[in-house]
């Protein structure tokens, strides 16, 4: 997702002046960060569970048991993806 922002200094006063959430610079920028430097990236990490009530506390915001749960099963395969591309990079130092 693009704002079509073309500096960071654009980004900062849109900040500033409400125009974005912090949210939407997140969006904006975490994507382009994890595939310039070829990171892993989970997005929004509660984005399933937060205001769900059968899912978080009564606060609405942080999980209950469940919610852990439905976490842990929607970021497991981004964790084997890390735990594979350790691996591989092991093999190949190992290799020299």
């Amino acid at each position: 997702k693009t704002l079509g922002l073309t500096d960071e200094t654009e980004v900062l006063a849109r900040l500033g002046s409400a125009e974005l959430t912090a949210r939407e610079v997140i969006e904006a920028i975490y994507p382009e960060l994890a595939s310039q430097y070829g990171l892993l990236l989970y997005p929004f990490f509660i984005e399933k569970t937060a205001l769900n009530l059968k899912l978080s506390l009564s606060d609405g915001l942080h999980p209950n048991a469940k919610g852990i749960e439905a976490i842990v099963a929607d970021i497991l395969p981004k964790v084997e993806e890390l735990i594979a591309r350790i691996k591989s990079r092991r093999i190949a130092a190992q290799k020299g």
